[in-house]
């Protein structure tokens, strides 16, 4: 006992405690003074909980299953916040790409409830953010979730693409480099991008005066993950029938 204990103690003897219920009185500060550390989070769990949630499991041919490893790898990444960048999942139509942005999603759900916030990804396809950009009339109802969605592409710490790359020229303007040009300017977002086109594609659809910018930023924003596993959705059909 140091100095300082030893003088609380005969502080708390002075008003009238036994030795013993002086020592117990100082256990109980000591414990409140100094609380143990948050419980850690279980990462794997959360993401293993968060890709089932969403439907995205291990199995399934060859191909698949190395989809969902090196899926559930940058998954633990992101859950434990050890990469900054986002993700562009590349890769044909059906192979699960948009169930593991949904389960990314969820992840960014599950963990802010465990860290008691209320903090979700914003979820929107390319050609919805497209037209938020692009808004120029419509009802009131339809101008006002368009600019929520704008604020969101703006702002918000985790936004979610779906299909970039299938959005169409609006009144004669690209409108997909600029969704990008904004996700990028707000320094430390994160966003997840699917698309059936490689960077390649994706800048041959754009105007050539956007298009090596969009493909730059698209680099070091994201990093990039392909599937290569087949049309999942034409397993289940065929199991179904």
């Amino acid at each position: 006992m140091n100095h300082a204990e030893d003088a609380a103690l005969q502080t708390l003897m002075g008003m009238g405690m036994s030795r013993a219920e002086a020592k117990a009185e100082l256990v109980e500060l000591a414990a409140l003074a100094d609380p143990p550390p948050p419980p850690k989070l279980d990462a794997e769990a959360l993401v293993d909980r968060a890709l089932a949630d969403v439907g995205f499991l291990a199995g399934g041919t060859a191909k698949q299953a190395d989809d969902y490893c090196r899926a559930r790898q940058y998954a633990l990444a992101f859950a434990r916040r050890a990469t900054r960048r986002g993700v562009r999942i590349v890769g044909q139509t059906g192979n699960g790409k948009t169930t593991f942005a949904r389960g990314l999603a969820r992840i960014v759900e599950l963990r802010a409830a465990w860290e008691g916030q209320g903090t979700r990804a914003v979820w929107t396809t390319a050609v919805d953010a497209c037209w938020a950009l692009a808004q120029h009339g419509g009802t009131t109802d339809a101008r006002k979730e368009y600019a929520e969605l704008r604020r969101a592409l703006r702002h918000a710490p985790y936004v979610v693409i779906d299909d970039l790359g299938d959005e169409k020229p609006l009144y004669g303007t690209e409108y997909g480099g600029q969704v990008v040009a904004l996700r990028y300017q707000d320094v430390g977002a994160w966003t997840a991008i699917t698309t059936n086109h490689t960077l390649a594609e994706l800048s041959a659809r754009y105007d050539v005066a956007v298009a090596a910018r969009t493909r730059s930023r698209l680099r070091e924003m994201t990093e990039p993950l392909a599937f290569q596993g087949e049309d999942r959705r034409t397993g289940k059909r065929e199991r179904a029938e």
